[in-house]
């Protein structure tokens, strides 16, 4: 069982990390160091992935576009 003094250093690292990155929202990916916020559909981030890719394969695939998006800072 994890206690607060196990879990609270490594919420604080990673707060400071993000911190650092001028991250402010929830969820947020990092791809080859290119910040893209939450929001997004499935079929979006892996159109922001295959752009930074070139010729990575699984980019001619539609992903389903039937969930929607939780908004910026939303859990």
């Amino acid at each position: 069982r994890r206690t607060s003094a196990m879990v609270t250093p490594s919420i604080d690292t990673n707060v400071a990390l993000a911190d650092s990155l001028e991250i402010g929202a929830s969820p947020t990916f990092l791809f080859n160091n290119n910040i893209i916020g939450g929001g997004s559909t499935a079929e979006s981030l892996k159109q922001s992935i295959c752009a930074l890719n070139p010729g990575m394969t699984g980019c001619d695939q539609v992903l389903s576009q039937n969930a929607a998006a939780a908004g910026s800072g939303q859990c």
